[in-house]
């Protein structure tokens, strides 16, 4: 009856052991789209006559730099300027310069990220403003 009951206990304890160890699969792996990254655009304030510069980094976990195309949108907030462009992004930061801005006033810049197809980086984007003031 000892044994049969040592048995018992021993069985039991097994395999409450063996539920305890089973986890959560992984969130990060080779599979497309897993890889989070952040959009970093920074645009500084300038004075009428002169171009517009944005700088765009993005920035990810990891040794690696995400690889892919980096897309800036400027508008003007009364729609009476646009400004699109893409470049390929393949680490560091990447400045955009937009034409001679004229009209003062407050500018959205819009800063998209879109990897590489079949990579394991994600999709980001971010946002900023800034404004063309007169000259001094």
């Amino acid at each position: 009856m000892k044994k049969m009951t040592t048995g018992l206990m021993a069985t039991m304890f097994a395999s409450a052991s063996l539920v305890g160890v089973s986890g959560t699969a992984a969130t990060a792996g080779p599979y497309t789209g897993t890889v989070p990254t952040s959009t970093v655009c920074k645009a500084q304030n300038v004075e009428r006559g002169d171009n517009g510069r944005i700088a765009v980094r993005i920035v990810a976990d990891g040794n690696a730099e995400p690889r892919g195309n980096v897309t800036v949108r400027v508008v003007k907030n009364v729609g009476d300027f646009r400004y699109i462009n893409t470049k390929d992004y393949d680490g560091g930061v990447i400045i955009f310069k937009t034409p001679d801005l004229d009209k003062r006033g407050k500018y959205q810049v819009t800063c998209r990220f879109d990897r590489k197809p079949n990579s394991v980086w994600k999709d980001s984007n971010n946002t900023d403003s800034f404004w063309v003031t007169r000259r001094n």
